[in-house]
């Protein structure tokens, strides 16, 4: 195959592809070191003990490609995005020119039951080393792909689903048609010195604090996050080594609702952690993994003294600050968006305080602090309320009707399936 193709003239105007992910090419194997020895990505990197299959293929493309063609592949965003990949989008500015970057949403390849965030490459083989890389036509898809679920029964949403993709490929074709011909609306163009980094449309085309000057016209005071909230350092009795110690606690629960609720107990040496933190009243909990599905929440009294992992961030609020609407503001759309933005990773974003510290995010004044406060404190305390109203309730019915007895729980302790 190689020696059909062993010139830099190659056959082919256009190669579209969706080469395989997962399959790795190993050092240490015979076989997977004969192909990798017709490789030169990997002749060059000897150091480098594997080689996902993907990469050598953008090799292989170049070579069936005549100058000047262009290559359409899907590609895995933590390749575009990744440290460990900055060589691989070295070799790619190297042997192409970058034409366009389409991403495709998290769930674009469920039926395939592939949970890999991804998008559409547009690659032109280069014609000459010398050729400047030109502005590149970027678009982040809300609906191609999700208009084909997994699942056998039908919903009525997905009409509107299936309508909005439609709708999404015919205006990425026409905003790109514009865009090749030098009339690209700005909003989908990235210029040369934006892609010489990162590669994914999230990095290269998306900018944070695109509401701050908005904010501010309206007279509304804008602050960087570390000037609302700053991380908890934990006292010392306040942080358990969990591998030594079998004293019972309780986790805390983040849902995305941003509630905080109980979770089950456990006894730290049965986890794999090597700390757990017990939190307090107050402090502003959010998860590391899940902050852009609103899992941020404030621990409420019946909760003091809960515990988390080190998946967990834990802010406090600083002096004049309320943690009740820190925490309203943070779960706002315009703060996660944001904040997916800075997160780190492709397939499972990760918020770090160092990444979002610097969120430009908007801050009532102490009259409307006063008064939010003291309405979303009051809501925490109906809930609290309608909760234990919600027990007590069950409580008397199971009662009334014999439903607490030890020989039920017996069976549920016995028999119970593992977790």
């Amino acid at each position: 195959m190689r020696t059909l193709f062993d010139s830099d003239d190659g056959v082919f105007d256009v190669v579209l592809t969706n080469p395989p992910f997962a399959k790795p090419y190993e050092r240490k194997k015979t076989a997977d070191q004969r192909i990798l020895n017709n490789y030169t990505m990997a002749l060059e990197r000897p150091d480098t003990k594997k080689f996902r299959s993907s990469l050598l293929f953008f090799e292989r493309y170049h070579d069936l490609l005549r100058p000047g063609g262009r290559l359409v592949s899907v590609i895995d965003d933590g390749i575009l995005s990744g440290r460990d990949y900055r060589w691989f989008r070295d070799v790619l500015r190297q042997k192409y020119l970058i034409r366009a970057v389409i991403s495709l949403p998290g769930d674009a390849f469920q039926r395939s039951r592939a949970r890999v965030k991804t998008s559409f490459l547009v690659l032109e083989k280069r014609e000459h080393p010398g050729e400047d890389q030109p502005a590149v036509f970027m678009y982040g898809c809300r609906y191609v792909g999700n208009d084909d679920p997994s699942r056998e029964r039908t919903l009525p949403n997905d009409r509107i689903i299936q309508e909005n993709a439609r709708a999404e490929i015919r205006e990425v074709i026409e905003e790109f048609t514009r865009f090749q011909a030098g009339e690209g609306d700005v909003r989908y163009v990235v210029p040369p010195d934006r892609v010489t980094e990162r590669l994914d449309v999230k990095h290269c085309l998306m900018t944070t604090g695109h509401m701050s000057a908005t904010w501010e016209e309206h007279g509304v005071r804008v602050l960087p996050l570390e000037e609302i909230v700053t991380p908890k350092d934990f006292p010392a009795e306040d942080v358990i080594d969990a591998q030594n110690s079998d004293e019972p606690v309780t986790y805390l629960i983040v849902r995305y609702d941003g509630r905080a609720t109980a979770g089950e107990e456990i006894e730290p040496s049965n986890t794999q952690h090597s700390r757990l933190y017990r939190v307090r009243t107050d402090d502003i909990v959010i998860s590391n993994i899940a902050a852009s599905y609103g899992s941020i929440a404030v621990v409420p009294p019946e909760l003091d003294g809960h515990v988390i992992g080190s998946e967990y961030t834990v802010l406090q609020a600083q002096a004049g600050f309320d943690p009740a609407v820190v925490w309203s503001v943070l779960r706002s759309d315009e703060v996660r968006a944001d904040m997916l933005l800075v997160a780190t990773g492709a397939n499972r974003t990760r918020i770090r305080w160092d990444g979002i510290k610097d969120v430009l995010v908007p801050y009532p004044e102490a009259d409307a602090v006063q008064r939010l406060a003291a309405q979303l404190n009051e809501a925490d305390a109906a809930e609290r309320r309608a909760a234990a109203a919600r027990e007590q309730a069950a409580n008397e019915l199971q009662d009334a009707l014999l439903l607490n007895q030890d020989y039920s729980r017996y069976i549920l302790d016995a028999f119970k399936p593992p977790r």
